[in-house]
Formats: structure tokens, C-alpha cells, sequence
């Protein structure tokens, strides 16, 4: 969306796409006018980003990107089904939104927003506190009306040797007797417990490592299933280990027993962090490591190649951006990022915040090698990637300090 004035209002806009630079906005770019209410999610340019001059006036609006603002939230929409890709070629999803998620009465009430995209009158009152508000977005959630549906949310999703989860289920639609709820607590396909009334239930876990969770909710006529990957962390405070030869079994704490790819290494050690533990670290022996999706970090930790770039290779296999670094006390050190290619620039490292030192950036191709638009670049070596402008290293914000760039 292209906006040089006027008002938008409890839009839904996901998976477009922008060829050109971060100033071009695959989600929404503004020079005037004012939004309100809307959700902008899963878009992409080919800096990576969603949005441009829209941070300066929205307000009660979804969007990662909208760190300020009145209203704004910054989480994940929770769409029915969230689709998948950017683009004319992305398949499509179901942008209604579950049941109690975060942008339900989460927008402001626009008296001129009568309807929502369905026809829906709005507001209504979706989360059960007695007031009507507008939902973000172009879709109301109408706890009464429509197809069965279901949600459920989580008294903690993570514990320390052992986490006891109470889940709340909430069935929406117009039809909404004599629900059965079936719960399968390892999404496994083998149902824990069923029967009605089982809106609350309670299961503790054992197991350290990330476990899912899904719930099927029917009635007489209909059916709804949710299923929630990686929810419950049981964690034990300790580092994790990568290794090519490792079993994968979690908490990946031994060589023995450490994760196959970085990725899962990383989310665990994340919510082991966000859970009041000590700031570890995910070790990765020699190897490579092909990824067919960034390895994203967004918490304060540190992936350390244990023998240093020349033994440890993280390799896009000439289909994905390797790695994208998000957050202020996160270091990558020791690795080789390689073979980097996409639809998004960069094609070997975006580096948002945080520190990458020690490390060798090299072969990656179509757009910039390295995006540097925050944090620090370190003592790396930037080498024979053919790209656009900035083939090298492109910075747009952040510190270079020490590097080789050839």
C-alpha cells in the first residue's frame, strides 16, 4: 500500500512483496494519511522490511515494526491459518483471527467502521469483558456466529526440569453444544484426553526439550484443530551442542545427544533465556550446516563455532538468506556463512543488532552479501560475494569495525 494521504482503516495486509529498496515498503509505505486498526504482517522487501514512514503515524495497529505508538502491538497476529511466502505466488491463508489473541478488542472504536470484510456488524466483544471494541484488522471476531472454532492459551510455557501447564480452551461459532475437545499434548496424532467439558485441563511435562501441543474441538456437524509447534519448553540450564552426528535429542546438552541443525539449538537455548535463565551458549562443532530458512536469533545468547569459521559452515545451499540477528546481546562467532541467495536482501547475514565477530562471509549472491542496520560487525572477513550495490556490506546503521571486505 502506497499512501500519500486519506485514512486506512482496519486493513489486513500480509504476504505482499517490494522489489525495491527498505524506503519502499512490501507492507505499506507513507507520506501522509493515518492508519488505525490494522494489521501488517508477513510482507518483505528486499532489505527485509515491511514497513516505511508508517511508524510516525499508526496507532492501534499490529505490526512488528510499530515499536511505538498508541495502541500498537508488535506480536504475531494469530491467524487461522497464517498462509505461507510473499508474493503473486504465496498461497493464501485465513486471516480471521483466533479466538482471545492479541488483536482482538485490541483496536480503537472508528464510528464510521461498521462492518467488517464478511459483513460482520462491529464492534463486538471478543474477549468476554463486557465492551465491544474494534478488532485490529480487516476481520471481527464474532464469538457467536460462524463456523466451529477453537483456541486455547497457557497458564507458563516453559519450565525449568519440569513445567505444569494448565491449557483454556475457548470454542467459538454458532453452534456450540455438545462440543467434544480432544487433546493431544505432544501433537503426536495420539489424543492424551477427550470428552466434553474439558475446556481446562492440566499436563505436566517431564521431558526436557520443546513440545507441542494440539487441540480438535467437533460438535454434531463440525470441526476445528489447532495445533501450537514448539509451545511448552521444559529446559535445563545448560548450554546446547550442534553437531552433524548428534542424536537430536533435547535438551541437546551433550555432544551425545546435540541437535542436528542450529535452528533448534537456538529456539531452545532462546526460551531457556526468556525464562530467567543465565545467558548460554549453542556450541557448533565442525560441519556443514545447509539451511533452507535464516537462522534467526532474537534472544541474548551466543552461537560459537568450536574450531572457528574454518570448521564450522552454515551454507544457504544458493536458496535463503543464512542468518538474520535480532537482538541487542546476541553474538555470532566462529562460523562460515556461505552460499547465501533469495528473494530478500541480504543473501548471507542481516544483522539488525547484536555482535557478529570472527566470522567469514563469502559466496553469497543477488543482493547485498551482508546488511548491517544495527549492532556491530566485527572483525570478520567479507569475501567474494558478486551482488548488487553494496555487494560487499551494505550499511545502513550500526558499526564496522576491523573487517576485511574484498
Amino acid at each position: 500500500v502506497k499512501m500519500d494521504g486519506g485514512r486506512m482503516e482496519n486493513c489486513t495486509i500480509v504476504r505482499n512483496a517490494a522489489s525495491g529498496q527498505l524506503s519502499d515498503g512490501g507492507g505499506g509505505y507513507r507520506t501522509a494519511g493515518s492508519i488505525t486498526n490494522c494489521i501488517i504482517a508477513y510482507n518483505a522487501t528486499r532489505s527485509g522490511g515491511a514497513i516505511a514512514n508508517i511508524t510516525t503515524n499508526a496507532s492501534y495497529s499490529c505490526a512488528l515494526e510499530l515499536t511505538n505508538g498508541a495502541g500498537n502491538i508488535t506480536v504475531d497476529p494469530s491467524f487461522i491459518a497464517p498462509g505461507a511466502g510473499v508474493g503473486i505466488s504465496a498461497p493464501l491463508g485465513d486471516y480471521r483471527l483466533l479466538a482471545r489473541t492479541a488483536c482482538v478488542d485490541a483496536g480503537t472504536n472508528v464510528p464510521s467502521v461498521t462492518n467488517d470484510y464478511e459483513g460482520t456488524v462491529r464492534p463486538k466483544d471478543g474477549n468476554g469483558d463486557g465492551s465491544a471494541i474494534h478488532d485490529m484488522g480487516a476481520y471481527e471476531d464474532d464469538p457467536a456466529g460462524g463456523q466451529l472454532r477453537c483456541n486455547f492459551l497457557v497458564s507458563t510455557n516453559a519450565g525449568f526440569g519440569s513445567a505444569t501447564v494448565v491449557f483454556t480452551a475457548y470454542v467459538e461459532g454458532a453452534d456450540t453444544n455438545n462440543v467434544q475437545y480432544y487433546w493431544d499434548f505432544e501433537n503426536t496424532g495420539v489424543i492424551d484426553t477427550n470428552g466434553a467439558g474439558l475446556s481446562v485441563v492440566t499436563n505436566t511435562y517431564l521431558v526436557a526439550g520443546m513440545h507441542s501441543v494440539a487441540l480438535t474441538v467437533s460438535n454434531a456437524v463440525d470441526g476445528f484443530k489447532v495445533v501450537k509447534p514448539n509451545l511448552i519448553a521444559v529446559l535445563s540450564d545448560a548450554d546446547a551442542c550442534v553437531a552433524t552426528n548428534g542424536s537430536h535429542t533435547a535438551p541437546f546438552d551433550t555432544w551425545a545427544k546435540a541437535a542436528t541443525n542450529i535452528q533448534a539449538a537456538v529456539d531452545l537455548i532462546q526460551a531457556l533465556v526468556a525464562a530467567g535463565g543465565t545467558h548460554r551458549t549453542v556450541w557448533v562443532t565442525n560441519g556443514t550446516y545447509g539451511v533452507n530458512a535464516p537462522v534467526t536469533v532474537t534472544g541474548n545468547i551466543t552461537v560459537l563455532g568450536t574450531n572457528g569459521p574454518g570448521g564450522t559452515i552454515v551454507d544457504g545451499n544458493a536458496t535463503t538468506l543464512c542468518f538474520s540477528v535480532n537482538s541487542p546481546g546476541a553474538v555470532i562467532d566462529g562460523l562460515t556463512i556461505q552460499n547465501g541467495l533469495g528473494s530478500s536482501d541480504p543473501s548471507g547475514l542481516l544483522l539488525n543488532k547484536g555482535l557478529v565477530t570472527n566470522c567469514v562471509i563469502t559466496g553469497c549472491r543477488t543482493y547485498r552479501g551482508v546488511l548491517v542496520a544495527g549492532g556491530t560487525l566485527a572483525g570478520c572477513s567479507v569475501v567474494n560475494n558478486t551482488n548488487g550495490v553494496g555487494g560487499g556490506v551494505f550499511l545502513s546503521g550500526g558499526t564496522v569495525t576491523g573487517c576485511t571486505i574484498t
